[in-house]
């Protein structure tokens, strides 16, 4: 693929046009590290768990990256001290886990909430571009998109985390 502006490499011998969807997906999961990153920056200052989980969070869509340039199985374990299915009962359940409801932030937000927020919401729509560009579903996609799943759990648990530490400071 010699000068063809209109084309990229999905892989090594394989080129595509740059709106097939594949390539639309691995732009969103750029942008889901960039939120990541975002993220870190905002909460870098208080450190302590968010700053910590957040960290944790950008080294696995780092992961997720090199998995699916590779066409490789995503290997998801957990985060936060949580495995992958506690991570989603954990998640679900946050009246049993952190005595509140389920909550969205509002304009009261503090800015390591309203980032938490954003990367949440940056996740969920990675995993729907993820459904949209592997809708047949191999082994090492599906894998890839329970891994953004389990992440926008991780991302709404450390919510819930930083929500719980805001009521016990005041």
């Amino acid at each position: 693929m010699k000068n063809n502006e209109t084309q990229t490499w999905l892989k090594k011998g394989v080129a595509v046009s740059k709106g097939d969807q594949r390539i639309a997906f691995r732009g969103e999961v750029d942008a889901l590290y960039a939120e990541c990153v975002c993220a870190c920056a905002a909460a870098r200052e208080k450190g302590g768990f968010v700053f910590e989980g957040l960290a944790e969070i950008s080294k696995i869509i780092g992961k997720l990256m090199r998995c699916e340039a590779l066409c490789e199985g995503m290997e998801f374990y957990g985060v936060l001290g949580y495995s992958a299915d506690q991570l989603r009962e954990v998640s679900q359940n946050p009246k049993k886990y952190f005595g509140s409801d389920f909550f969205w932030p509002d304009e009261n937000a503090c800015t390591r909430m309203a980032a938490l927020n954003r990367l949440r919401t940056a996740i969920r729509r990675c995993e729907r571009e993820a459904v949209r560009a592997y809708p047949e579903g191999e082994d090492w996609q599906i894998s890839i998109i329970a891994c953004l799943n389990r992440l926008s759990s991780a991302a709404y648990i450390l919510m819930l985390e930083l929500k719980s530490e805001e009521i016990n400071d005041h």
